[in-house]
């Protein structure tokens, strides 16, 4: 009985002990099950937010620069990025289906054009990216396959929106509260499609106007239409049908307006001449290609016919550039800088832009507390460095010329530019922002701390390959594994196994360390890295450098090597929370389809990669 008792108590024994392990280990499995989230990225772990590369800007409009830069990105996204240092404040992640029409900063909010199978206006608060409001007719998109149709414009009366959208409807919203206050639509079964609003000068008695362009649709060509609108009521006041023949809507361009004061124009090309409409009005002015040709210096060995470059100018300016391809490979552009004179409508050539080797972008703004404007040009110098040149129109001169550091290699040619004036102190400050074709975005400023970029063609990555670190010393070259040099000791078999015992003896010390290192990630590597935030800001100019990379003590940090659908190749180190070391890119025309590590880290020799691109070409396969 006794016997039988303490086996009883045996059992009871084990089952508690089971039970208080299954508790003490509880807590551990627990852990072990829940995903990483963003808050908890730590040493070896990081989590990176990359926005895609930005075509469209809003800044606020201070005197003293704004402090943030709202871009709209390829990837859909709507972003808020601190200007002196490039880190992202908020960001607005859009359905795949909702690429981004227009993009303006009213009233310190943001306001959204979006929306392909069903289109949206969103307000957005500027500080922090939350919706004030959306606004989404039910069953209206854009036109299929074609970035035209939306378009918006504030009222100066009561400072509403007037916002176009599938070609044919328009709507003023309430801007507070993105409340319907009138819609009007172009009738059923219309030839006629729209591509721009504009509040401008009225005619007659009438006094608040929208003015809404067109093209109506002809057997050969388009020809251009104007409805006004009452602004108040929605009401059609009457329709202009201007004689022209206009290929495609890339061939107009919307002028000044942004005011009941100021009067509006629309130009646009009409074969081998430049013409421009009075708006309000049956007025055409028109300019020969051919005269412009002749005083613009740069477009003496023009190869192409000239075409609009849009400065998305702030309405009531009417200043626009012509723009062509020119020299004897067709690797440049010229560029003529035009105005319509605001009393006569008539067109004037103010400035030859010069030619510039590759392809050339601008941008406009105003300088701080005036309507001066400075156009600013963006364009590749050289294989090494981008040029930047900024033109004061009313000093009738270059004010700004920089060369920076761009290799071609890295990032090829400009897509995307955006400038910003502001004062500081007695003088104007300048801030350039651009992308470029490799999915990059980069800030310039005259304050050298102030330069940054972002590494955005991490935002299209498709494959990506672990490569393994070579060691720091050479063990299986120059020594054997007790340290010993190969060529001073010659041991038998039985010697040999006996010393690799006893140093794995010896080693048995760096065990307590080994354990402890799974609650201390940092301890894995020789040097431990800064627990700091990690920044996907790269400040000042891209870094050249690349300083050597061992592998650490246990293998675990490592080269993660991208590749991009921008044709990109971007490699990050594994521990240093991410950090880029360097990164190549291949020239148009190359579709990055595999990465194959086709030598490891051994002895002395390095890690050796295959690039597998397909050639736009049609020629087949090309290993880079």
């Amino acid at each position: 009985m006794v016997l039988a008792s303490s086996r009883g108590l045996h059992k009871v024994t084990t089952l508690w002990a089971v039970i208080a392990w299954v508790v003490v280990l509880l807590p551990f499995i627990a852990t072990n099950t829940v995903a990483l989230d963003e808050a908890q990225a730590g040493i070896i772990d990081w989590h990176h937010k990359w926005i895609g590369t930005p075509y469209l800007s809003a800044s606020p409009r201070t005197a003293r620069g704004s402090n943030t830069v709202f871009v709209a990105t390829d990837k859909n996204v709507v972003a808020s990025i601190k200007a002196k240092s490039g880190e992202l404040v908020w960001r607005q992640i859009l359905r795949e289906d909702e690429p981004i029409h227009a993009l303006r900063s009213i009233s310190g909010n943001l306001l959204v054009l979006s929306g392909l199978a069903q289109f949206h206006a969103r307000l957005l608060d500027a500080k922090t990216g939350q919706v004030l409001w959306d606004f989404s007719p039910i069953g209206e998109g854009s036109i299929p396959g074609l970035n035209f149709g939306q378009a918006v414009t504030v009222t100066s009366e009561d400072s509403n929106l007037v916002i176009l959208n599938q070609g044919a409807h328009v709507r003023k919203i309430n801007a507070k509260t993105g409340t319907e206050l009138w819609h009007w639509r172009a009738e059923e079964g219309s030839v006629s499609t729209y591509f721009s609003v504009l509040e401008a000068k009225s005619f007659g008695e009438h006094t608040n106007i929208v003015y809404v362009l067109g093209l109506q649709r002809g057997i050969a060509a388009f020809s251009l239409e104007v409805v006004t609108l009452d602004s108040a009521t929605g009401k059609v006041i009457k329709t202009f049908g201007t004689k022209s023949t206009i290929s495609t809507f890339e061939e107009t361009l919307v002028l000044g307006g942004g005011s009941t004061e100021k009067q509006g124009y629309v130009a646009w090309l009409e074969q081998d001449d430049l013409k421009v409409l009075t708006l309000g009005t049956d007025k055409v002015t028109h300019k020969t290609l051919r005269s412009i040709i002749d005083e613009t210096p740069s477009f003496e060995d023009l190869v192409s016919k000239p075409e609009f470059v849009d400065l998305y100018m702030p309405e009531g300016h009417t200043n626009l550039i012509l723009s062509g391809t020119v020299g004897q490979y067709h690797d440049a552009q010229g560029g003529a800088l035009l105005n319509i004179d605001e009393q006569t409508g008539k067109i004037e050539v103010l400035h030859d832009m010069g030619d510039r080797g590759g392809f050339s972008v601008y941008a406009a703004t105003t300088k701080p507390g005036t309507n001066d404007v400075v156009v600013l040009r963006a364009f590749r110098a050289d294989h090494e460095t981008g040029g930047l040149e900024a033109y004061d129109i009313n000093e009738r001169k270059i004010t700004f010329s920089q060369s920076i550091p761009l290799d071609y290699d890295k990032y090829s040619h400009f897509t995307f530019a955006s400038l910003e004036l502001y004062s500081k102190g007695q003088g104007v400050q300048t801030r350039v922002y651009f992308s470029t074709v490799d999915g990059s975005f980069h800030a310039f400023s005259d304050v050298a701390s102030e330069r940054w970029y972002r590494e955005e063609s991490l935002a299209h990555v498709n494959d990506v390959e672990f490569v393994d670190l070579p060691e720091r010393k050479l063990w299986t070259q120059d020594v054997d594994e007790a340290g010993h040099v190969k060529s001073n000791k010659d041991l038998t078999i039985i010697e040999r196994y006996i010393e690799r015992l006893t140093l794995h003896i010896v080693q048995l010390k760096g065990l307590p360390a080994f354990i402890v290192s799974y609650a201390n990630p940092s301890s894995l590597f020789r040097t431990p890295p800064v627990a700091t935030e990690f920044s996907e800001v790269q400040i000042g100019s891209p870094n050249n450098t690349i300083q050597p990379l061992y592998r650490d003590q246990f293998g675990v940090r490592k080269i993660l090597i991208f590749s991009t659908t921008k044709g990109k190749l971007v490699a990050v180190d594994s521990a240093n929370k991410g950090q880029i070391i360097w990164s190549r890119y291949f020239t148009w025309g190359h579709d990055i389809k595999n990465i194959v590590l086709v030598r490891h880290a051994h002895v002395r020799l390095p890690p050796i990669l295959a690039v597998i691109a397909e050639s736009a070409s049609g020629e087949g396969n090309t290993v880079l």
